[in-house]
């Protein structure tokens, strides 16, 4: 019996909805970029996890957990807007070739001290601080490069399209790293990672200019210094209302490795695979919130930002209410969801409103406000950790942003610079 085949109507509508969420995929750079960039996320959630485990090995405290995390987002703070600024007026590919080769010789060297059973907390501090340097001028760097690739109309795809891409590399290197460690060890999964990073760097560098603009166009406005950048921030309310609902998300909801690494081991018993296969989870559902704003490939409405937050919240407090495995896994595949949703919402918001010229200077301060809400955000959840326990922390951290997104609900973006 012949099979059907799908109507004309159905087929032209499928490669319409395909096409359009992955409007960026038409760019041959974006391309180039988009497979080199998931070595590296790959790479990045095989260090994470190695490095995670290779402190529970030594300590077996959230608070150290916490602090590593806090270590490796800290110098963000102080960092992200020097390396915007370079952005704007530097080669930014080879900037982001730099930072990738030295977060891969980070990976190997650390390798080897731990093959030579020379592992301490202090040396895994170290290291987790020297890949935050590199993590901190990199970040505006890669956000600031997508107007580049793909046009200021296409952004908002791009964005989202990166982060399917980074929670892709989320589900599988989480999984396979836990694996990696369990079969082979910590160095293995170091030593895959730095290959990955390695990669990166030279797919990068081997990658033509940019289609719309050359690498090394500067404009005169690129020179405004730190403090003119944060007044134009602060004349822009909506940029400021953006600002304050990631600050929030950091901070109390996205240092997911903490909360799920305890409750893997303390509440649900699992090992080291078992760790890496729930992490994934969180991923499972961004990645699908991902997608879903990839196809929207529009201007981001401002009340989008608060609802997904808002749902977030929710999220968040009934994982901690989780009777079992089951019910955990969905709630943190719906938190990874709607995670995503309000990162990407943000994002978007900020390049949005913010002109070429100085935009990897408002993506510093973004980065540094982000990744400093994490790094101060980290131990103090892995205190509440040890203090109250992993359930009553995420419930915490639930209703913490959940009261920020009513906030921002119910308080209208205006906008006093014309």
């Amino acid at each position: 019996m012949k099979r059907k085949k799908a109507p004309r109507k159905d087929r032209a509508s499928l490669r319409s909805t395909s096409k359009r969420t992955f409007t960026s995929w038409s760019f041959q750079h974006y391309r180039r970029y988009a497979v080199g960039t998931f070595m590296m996320n790959l790479g990045t959630w095989m260090n994470r996890i190695a490095q995670d485990w290779l402190i529970i090995e030594l300590t077996g405290s959230g608070v150290a957990l916490g602090i590593v995390t806090g270590i490796q987002f800290a110098p963000a703070i102080f960092l992200s807007f020097y390396g915007g600024s370079l952005g704007d007026r530097h080669n930014k590919k080879a900037i982001m070739a730099v930072c990738s080769a030295m977060i891969s010789l980070c990976g190997l060297i650390l390798a080897v001290i731990v093959l030579a059973n020379l592992q301490t907390v202090s040396i895994v501090y170290v290291f987790a601080f020297v890949v935050g340097v590199f993590t901190a001028i990199d970040m505006p760097i890669r956000h600031s490069l997508m107007s580049d690739l793909v046009g200021e109309e296409n952004v908002s795809n791009a964005v989202s399209l990166n982060s399917v891409n980074f929670n892709l590399a989320r589900i599988i290197g989480p999984a396979t790293a836990g694996f990696t460690v369990s079969l082979l060890g910590v160095p293995a999964a170091l030593i895959a990672s730095a290959v990955a990073y390695l990669f990166f760097s030279i797919l990068i560098l081997a990658a033509r200019n940019t289609t719309l603009r050359e690498d090394d166009e500067v404009d005169n406005d690129s020179h405004i210094n730190f403090i003119e950048t944060l007044k134009f921030i602060w004349l822009d309310k909506a940029i400021v209302k953006v600002l304050l609902m990631v600050a929030t998300l950091a901070f109390f909801g996205l240092n997911f490795q903490i909360t799920t690494a305890l409750m893997a081991v303390n509440i649900f018993g699992l090992g080291a695979a078992g760790y890496g296969l729930l992490s994934s989870t969180t991923a499972v559902g961004a990645l699908f919130g991902g997608l879903i704003s990839a196809h929207r490939n529009a201007s981001i409405p401002e009340s989008r930002l608060a609802r997904t937050g808002l749902m977030f919240g929710f999220a968040q407090i009934a994982a901690g209410f989780s009777p079992n495995i089951a019910f955990y896994s969905i709630m943190l595949a719906l938190s990874g969801f709607f995670a995503l949703m309000t990162t990407i919402a943000a994002n978007s918001l900020i390049q949005q409103n913010t002109p070429y010229a100085i935009r990897g200077k408002i993506l510093g301060i973004y980065t540094v406000i982000f990744s400093g809400s994490m790094a101060f955000g980290a131990p103090a959840v892995g205190y509440f950790t040890d203090l109250f326990g992993p359930q009553e922390t995420l419930v915490l951290g639930g209703v913490a942003v959940a009261i920020v997104s009513v906030i921002v609900v119910f308080s209208p973006f205006r906008r006093e610079r014309v």
